[in-house]
């Protein structure tokens, strides 16, 4: 069972690889999402205003567009949570101990 958490073992070398690959494809998908959400956000917001009535928003316009901006802070969260995880062990827990059972030397602004 100890060959697992030996970081020189073949196997867990290209599982880490793969790991951090998928992160950073993870990343980069996020930031289209991201992207896309605002345009989404400010597309809407301007179809609804420059629809009859002019310059006023039901309460549903309202609620959707919040919704809508509420999705690309959540989507901007996730991107944020998923950066540091580029540069860690991807076995490490949140509170900096990794999985060989000594300190991490990074650090996680949000603990």
């Amino acid at each position: 069972m100890d060959e697992f958490y030996n970081p020189k073992e073949p196997l867990i070398k290209i599982l880490r690889q793969i790991i951090h690959l998928a992160v950073r494809l993870l990343a980069i998908l996020m930031t289209l999402v991201i992207i896309w959400g605002v345009i989404d956000v400010g597309w809407v917001l301007y179809k609804k205003l420059m629809a009859p009535p002019f310059m006023i928003l039901s309460i549903s316009d309202i609620l959707a567009t919040f919704g809508a901006f509420m999705a690309v802070l959540i989507a901007i969260e996730i991107f944020i949570n998923i950066i540091p995880a580029r540069g860690r062990d991807p076995c490490e827990s949140c509170h900096g101990n990794s999985a060989y059972g000594h300190r991490s030397k990074g650090h996680h602004p949000g603990l």
